[in-house]
């Protein structure tokens, strides 16, 4: 028995077409503007480029220093040859200056170098983060290692005077340690 196969008529979802020639329009939108597109990009490509190459660059030179020990109590805590706050309102204050000013006198100096100093203290490790920013990288360098020496100078005279004292206390604690040994001879 032959069966009447009658065909049906085929759905075309039409959303789908609509769909699509949404996405159409803009895209033929662009494709008709897209010597004003490549041109904008151009531009902008230009003025970055042009930016990049004219701005000054700044680089930033990082030294951490670690104040000193200068003693230890009986309770075993560290006393340093300065608390690192002081220390950082030091630099942050008449040291920078000196430094530019000792900078100022060298023969290696650029004139149109700018310089920014940051002083990070950090009182749980007991150090200075300091940050040197200038134009120039060598000038960076040669200015941090003039603060160092600046400070081994500042703080030299305190050193010799708590050498002096700690090696004073030496003696006397010898002192102490020879006549109490006496005493129980006798």
């Amino acid at each position: 028995m032959p069966e009447n196969h009658q065909s049906e008529p085929v759905k075309i979802n039409t959303h789908i077409l609509e769909a699509e020639a949404d996405l159409a329009s803009p895209m033929m939108v662009i494709w008709d503007r897209r010597y004003l597109t490549l041109a904008g990009t151009a531009a902008f490509v230009f003025i970055a480029l042009i930016l990049n190459f004219t701005a000054k660059k700044i680089y930033r030179v990082t030294m951490i220093i670690k104040p000193g020990i200068v003693a230890i109590d009986e309770s075993g805590k560290a006393a340093f040859i300065d608390p690192v706050n002081e220390i950082k309102a030091l630099i942050e204050g008449e040291l920078s200056f000196e430094v530019e000013k000792e900078f100022g006198k060298s023969k290696d100096r650029n004139s149109s170098t700018s310089t920014e100093y940051t002083v990070i203290a950090n009182n749980r490790l007991n150090n200075l983060t300091i940050n040197c920013e200038t134009e120039d990288k060598d000038s960076g360098e040669k200015r941090l290692y003039n603060l160092v020496n600046i400070l081994k100078d500042r703080y030299s005279e305190k050193l010799k005077f708590l050498r002096n004292e700690y090696d004073n206390t030496l003696q006397v604690k010898k002192w102490n340690c020879r006549t109490t040994r006496n005493r129980r001879n006798f």
